[in-house]
């Protein structure tokens, strides 16, 4: 009895189960609106969630706002966060990284 061949799946860089997040990061970086709208569907919920943990619910709409600047960058600025996103960890738990530095210490988010 044959057996099929192994089928391999590698992301570019990080694992082949962050490889559809590393292909949608790209697309935000590229400003994809369909790849924003998705975003925001499925990211500010969680957003908003470490935003109660950290009890700044109230300033969560400033917050986030800074957190899309920051992923994306300012023109004429340095590069976003997303830039460097490279795969290694889930999208979500990079984006949980970032924006929870910005809650507690925006001024340490100038390397990024």
């Amino acid at each position: 009895m044959q057996t099929a061949p192994a089928i391999q799946a590698t992301a570019v860089r990080g694992s082949a189960s962050h490889a559809d997040d590393l292909v949608f990061a790209r697309r935000l970086v590229r400003k994809d609106e369909r790849a924003w709208a998705n975003f925001f569907l499925n990211f500010r919920g969680f957003c908003q969630s470490i935003t109660y943990k950290y009890n700044r619910g109230n300033e969560f709409d400033d917050l986030f706002s800074m957190l899309v600047l920051k992923l994306l960058g300012t023109r004429g600025g340095p590069p976003g966060a997303l830039v460097k996103y490279d795969g290694s960890a889930s999208l979500k738990t990079y984006v949980y990284f970032v924006f929870k530095h910005l809650i507690l210490n925006p001024e340490l988010l100038t390397w990024l």
